[in-house]
């Protein structure tokens, strides 16, 4: 009875623990996702494409096997894009002075082309994405804008230039740009483009001048301020240190306390140090300056060879 309850028990295990593997070791997709495994040890990942199932058997041992799902879309990236004029970064202007555009991207991940893409991500995570996509939209902006916005001369045609960039050949440009990356965008709205006026970047270029001395002025106070502050802070460790070290000194010298209040007199007093203390004990020096002072007689003066030779 015993014996055939072991079997029982023992078969009941061995299959629970088959059953948990494979429940553990299949990854499966939903419609609109993918899924990248990445093997700690085997190092490329493999695809889980969106509604496909796989089975993979490293998944019972911890940390060996990792899963890194993805929606393949529609998606939608918000791209919010600044460029300042030439001159706004050396005259210290405000973003009033940028040219600025806001657009939505909405675009597909192709399944294929993901594990190629996986690997670009910064930490090999997916929330690097968006950003990996904002980047080199900047990227492909900047360039088209040195195109559209050459001179400040021709900031009055930027308006024109960047809105009919943007309403036409930005999409084909982008779509062009990120197809072996396996994003394909379907479409880019517009929400906002901002040129700065050329009329009031013209009048800031006339006193540009004064501009960049008032800017300099507040630098070299800047730099003087912080070079006042580092010498302050510099002599007061000094003076800490000092202290510090003729405290330990005095403990260890007590005369040298004398030594320092005579260090501290001008170069115009003259010091003699007599050391009583090798020839006098302290009673007897205290005795011969308190000498008694012989009394004054009735003219004033006092007796022996003292005379009061003061002017009536």
């Amino acid at each position: 009875m015993i014996s055939r309850f072991f079997r029982v028990f023992f078969w009941a295990v061995l299959l629970s623990s088959v059953f948990s593997w494979i429940y553990l070791g299949i990854v499966s997709a939903t419609a609109r996702q993918a899924i990248i495994v990445l093997h700690r040890k085997k190092g490329d990942p493999d695809l889980v494409g969106p509604g496909d199932s796989r089975f993979f058997p490293g998944r019972i041992f911890p940390g060996r096997v990792e899963l890194h799902p993805v929606d393949i879309g529609p998606r939608v990236l918000v791209v919010d894009y600044k460029k300042g004029l030439f001159q706004t970064e050396m005259l210290g202007l405000d973003e009033s002075f940028y040219i600025r555009t806001r657009f939505r991207l909405r675009y597909n991940l192709k399944p294929e082309n993901l594990p190629a893409l996986f690997r670009k991500m910064e930490g090999l995570d997916w929330k690097s994405l968006d950003p990996y996509l904002q980047l080199r939209i900047a990227d492909i902006l900047n360039k088209r804008l040195a195109q559209i916005f050459p001179a400040d001369n021709e900031l009055p045609q930027v308006p024109r230039r960047l809105t009919d960039y943007l309403n036409g050949q930005a999409a084909e440009e982008l779509r062009a740009a990120f197809s072996q990356d396996g994003v394909e965008i379907e479409s880019l709205v517009v929400e906002a483009a901002y040129v700065p006026d050329a009329g009031r970047y013209a009048a800031i270029l006339g006193g540009a001048q004064g501009i960049l001395n008032q800017k300099l002025e507040r630098i070299r106070r800047r730099d003087e301020a912080l070079a006042k502050r580092d010498a302050e802070s510099l002599t007061d460790e000094a003076t800490y240190s000092r202290l510090e070290t003729i405290g330990k000194l005095m403990i260890k010298y007590p005369a040298l306390k004398d030594y320092l209040a005579i260090d501290r007199l001008g170069s115009d007093v003259k010091v003699m140090v007599f050391p009583y203390e090798k020839w006098f004990s302290g009673r007897q020096l205290a005795e011969e300056i308190e000498a008694p002072v012989a009394p004054r007689n009735g003219n004033g003066n006092r007796p022996g060879n003292f005379q009061n030779l003061t002017p009536p």
